[in-house]
């Protein structure tokens, strides 16, 4: 990823690593709806952080396109046990 200084958008160049913040309160579930969003992608599931009851994994897998990245976002979004994406 690169930065052109006339715009305020990154140039992102596909494919490429991307990675999801997501948060959450029972870990081994989210875990279990990351791996089905991605399916048989190529990914890594992090832990990040608990804070409270709350806790955050990091989701990273390649993605093709940015039609692709925005799926996956909409996809993890939809799963009961996430509560934020970033």
């Amino acid at each position: 990823m690169s930065f052109d200084l006339n715009s305020s958008k990154p140039i992102i160049v596909y494919p490429c690593h991307w990675t999801y913040a997501v948060m959450g309160i029972d870990e081994e579930l989210m875990r279990k709806d990351l791996a089905a969003v991605v399916g048989a992608l190529k990914h890594e599931i992090q832990f990040s952080k608990r804070s409270g009851k709350f806790c955050s994994l990091h989701l990273k897998v390649v993605v093709d396109s940015q039609a692709q990245r925005d799926e996956i976002f909409q996809r993890i979004q939809k799963k009961p046990s996430v509560r934020h994406v970033l």
